[in-house]
């Protein structure tokens, strides 16, 4: 993932060539041009179509706690999804389960919590709605279970809250009649009612009533709320709930017409854990300490683009997402595809009612901590990206409030991982944290192609700019050349300047043409980059033009 990498995005990290999968089906369509390797003897993944807009890095979905990944394999061959589209979904799920009461503690003071904001952005009629229905459904089961064990206590706590109601009522019609008397001229002053007593009545009696509130029944998931009434739900569960939205239109409709930044906040809040306030003028709000705000959301790539606001942008809202660009499979799905397979569906959903039992009584957050081996893993990763986040040195596609959540993210992740294969966990392995790293890996890919296609206002420029430095490339590679600097390439296209090329060998960079080598840089000062070139460049562009 750093700028020297020798696996340019898209290839593992053996520098394999990526491939989309779903079930046994496999991605080939460019296998007519046979693996590239450098002078020095390093494979390079295939470059990858300037005009692709979607990602086709593939979902470690061995990542997952193995009967969670079993599920997922399962229900995407059932639905005739990417395995990438459920497997996010179920990952928002499994933090859903922990119920805002696990806090991963890292290195320093740093702690991260176990909640997770995901978004799929796919094509219309890529059954949404029923990857959602599939994934959610521990969750709603687990929910209607608690809701009837509440209901036990519920009928008694409402029997006292009428007959304490009742209480007040006739507290308050003493009160009311002694005011009366005191206030009768011809009333006895031997009999004059004793008001301070009847005031300590009501006050008695609206103690009472307060004392028999009755909670409200059990909430796990909801669907999309105005940001008004999120507030609302969450106070009345506790501070957690889980958004779970297959049709996510509505949501980015209104977030970006509200015209407020007050609008995001109880997202904001919710997802970094922050106390949520709320003023209102008619009545008294209470805040919500430690909230805790899942959220997965499904939308179409046109409404995305349209609707995700320069305030969504610099607010960090979506930042705080980790998204996925999926490929389609329609025109491939069998009309025969088998049910999710029983054992795998009834493991999954074991997994989720398991977790939400180990946490739901929990009255404090437990905290897991790093082992030793994990430890070591999850410095190496931020120490790879920590010096990428310093200004000219980002990663060509990746957003940089994106990147600096990222460490924070693969965290919440891993912590995610080890309670779902363990729920009374106190510890995370330095396999779960390597699992987390990986699925960040992924959905860097996956943000990168967002940031450069569905995010970019100047993604027509910008192609053409691409397609002519490519051009360059071909016209160089044929002539011997495998490292170019920028201003070779500069001249190569006959007409460009240092800006513009380098934004177009950076999005080549991030489409595996080139990589750029720093170590190798001439003049950096003015802008002077070292490429290297894909070995098979000049062939590619062919197949491509």
């Amino acid at each position: 993932m750093s700028a020297d990498s020798r696996t340019p995005p898209g290839g593992d990290s053996e520098g394999r060539p990526n491939q989309t999968t779903t079930g046994d089906q496999t991605d080939t369509d460019t296998a007519m041009v046979p693996p590239a390797v450098d002078d020095e003897g390093e494979a390079w993944p295939d470059p990858r179509p300037l005009t692709e807009t979607v990602a086709r890095t593939t979902f470690p979905t061995s990542a997952l706690p193995d009967k969670v990944a079993a599920f997922v394999r399962s229900a995407a061959r059932s639905i005739g999804v990417d395995e990438g589209v459920i497997g996010t979904v179920v990952l928002a799920v499994l933090s859903a389960a922990t119920v805002g009461r696990v806090r991963v503690k890292a290195w320093g003071s740093l702690v991260e919590r176990t909640v997770l904001w995901v978004l799929v952005i796919a094509e219309p009629g890529e059954r949404k709605t029923s990857v959602f229905a599939l994934a959610r459904k521990p969750l709603e089961k687990v929910q209607a279970e608690l809701v009837t064990e509440a209901m036990k206590d519920r009928r008694a706590a409402l029997g006292r809250l009428a007959a304490a109601n009742a209480a007040l009522k006739e507290a308050e019609k003493q009160l009311a009649a002694a005011y009366g008397a005191a206030d009768d001229p011809e009333r006895d002053e031997d009999n004059a009612p004793d008001l301070e007593a009847a005031n300590e009545r009501v006050e008695a009696a609206a103690r009472r009533v307060s004392d028999s509130a009755v909670d409200e029944l059990p909430r796990l998931v909801a669907s999309d709320v105005t940001p008004e009434a999120l507030h609302d739900l969450m106070a009345a569960h506790g501070g957690r709930m889980a958004l779970l939205i297959p049709e996510g239109q509505s949501l980015l409709h209104r977030l970006a017409n509200a015209g407020s930044g007050a609008d995001l906040e109880p997202y904001l809040a919710g997802h970094a854990g922050d106390t949520m306030y709320k003023d209102r003028v008619t009545r008294s709000v209470d805040p919500v300490e430690d909230p805790s705000l899942v959220m997965a959301v499904m939308t179409q790539p046109e409404v995305f683009s349209s609707k995700a606001t320069d305030e969504m942008k610099w607010s960090g809202f979506l930042d705080r997402f980790l998204l996925v660009r999926p490929r389609s499979l329609a025109g491939t799905r069998s009309a025969r595809s088998p049910e999710v397979g029983a054992f795998e569906l009834m493991d999954y959903q074991q997994t989720i009612a398991h977790m939400v039992r180990a946490f739901w009584t929990l009255e404090e957050p437990r905290v897991v901590g790093l082992s030793r081996e994990a430890e070591e893993i999850a410095v190496a990763f931020h120490d790879e990206i920590e010096p990428t986040l310093r200004r000219g040195a980002e990663v060509p596609g990746r957003s940089p409030g994106w990147a600096k959540k990222l460490v924070g993210a693969m965290l919440r992740t891993a912590g995610t991982l080890a309670v779902a294969d363990d729920p009374m966990a106190t510890e995370v392995s330095a396999g779960q944290v390597q699992a987390a790293i990986d699925l960040m890996r992924f959905y860097e890919a996956h943000t990168s192609t967002v940031n450069r296609t569905l995010l970019n206002p100047s993604l027509s420029e910008q192609l053409g700019w691409a397609t002519k430095v490519l051009g360059a490339l071909a016209r160089l590679h044929e002539k011997g050349h495998r490292h170019v600097t920028t201003r070779e390439v500069v001249r190569g296209t006959y007409e460009g300047t240092n800006e513009p090329v380098t934004k177009a060998l950076g999005s080549l960079a991030e489409l595996g043409w080139v990589i750029r080598e720093s170590h190798r840089d001439v003049g950096t000062a003015v802008g002077n980059q070292a490429w290297a070139l894909h070995p098979g460049l000049s062939q590619w562009a062919e197949k491509y033009r």
